[in-house]
């Protein structure tokens, strides 16, 4: 099973694994890459200096695992021999655009998204000086072990 920029759009991350493990033949492959911890830090910073930490935290729609985490869910639920890594990979792109592309959810809502996102691109000038969204990658290959899964 291949996994690629999907896993961070589900919100529970153990119950993927170990659905990815019951539907695997002992040995087969779970190999993937999403977002990791820190992963648009920087957006999000700048979002919660829009709308507030809390209200950021609310609406986030992703989870971005630390390796170790994710190593522990792998090694908990069915697979052996994992390796993941953790590494930036900064992308240059348009903040507002990325924002309407990946995180809708942050504009649903908002009566003058002129106003919000005037807003949002001063505070990603401050937060991104480079002008790169700063994407950080978990990435990963484990094996399924030998024992029987159950996926509830």
């Amino acid at each position: 099973v291949i996994s690629n920029a999907a896993l961070h759009w589900m919100p529970d991350t153990t119950a993927v694994v170990r659905n990815v493990a019951a539907v695997l033949e002992h040995g087969g492959v779970f190999a993937g890459e999403c977002g990791g911890a820190a992963n648009c830090a920087g957006v999000r910073a700048a979002i919660a200096d829009v709308i507030g930490a809390d209200a950021e935290r609310a609406l986030c729609p992703w989870t971005f695992p630390w390796p170790g985490d994710f190593r522990s869910i792998l090694q908990d639920n069915g697979f052996r021999d994992g390796v993941v890594s953790h590494f930036k990979r900064p992308v240059k792109c348009d903040p507002a655009e990325w924002l309407r592309t990946f995180g809708k959810v942050y504009l649903d809502g908002v009566e003058d998204q002129a106003a919000f996102l005037e807003a949002y691109r001063a505070a990603c000038a401050r937060r991104l000086p480079d002008g790169e969204i700063d994407y950080v990658r978990l990435r990963w290959r484990a094996v399924r072990r030998d024992d029987k899964i159950d996926p509830t």
